[in-house]
């Protein structure tokens, strides 16, 4: 289900992309963005001490609000245990708010977007 929830979220951005932007740009901007959200936790995580302190901020800002490894279960595929409901709320309420928040921008740049251009 997290698969699946994952994979909405990435068309939900794909979307929002090709509302604001043409064909091409909104391909390449959707990949890079899919990669930076498979890599910002990681990144976050193992930054070093001596990074500049705003540096660590926004890279630890991005890795909380841009982390499409929260859709990953293959830590828990391996366990034995199967994975507890209070761990997989908060896991859906992260890919609904994506997926209704990039919905909203692309309505709302979609609706003032001239379409004949």
């Amino acid at each position: 289900g997290l698969m699946v929830l994952g994979w909405l979220v990435l068309g939900a951005l794909a979307l929002c992309c090709s509302s604001m932007l043409r064909q091409a740009v909104a391909v390449f901007a959707s990949l890079s963005l899919m990669l930076a959200g498979f890599v910002t936790s990681v990144i976050g995580h193992t930054m070093s001490m001596d990074a500049p302190p705003v540096t660590v901020v926004i890279v630890r800002l991005l890795s909380r609000v841009w982390d499409l490894q929260q859709f990953n279960l293959i830590g828990h595929a391996l366990d034995e245990h199967p994975v507890a409901w209070a761990e997989l709320w908060p896991r859906l309420g992260y890919g609904g708010i994506l997926i209704l928040s990039l919905i909203t921008v692309a309505c709302a740049v979609f609706q003032r977007r001239d379409v004949g251009a």
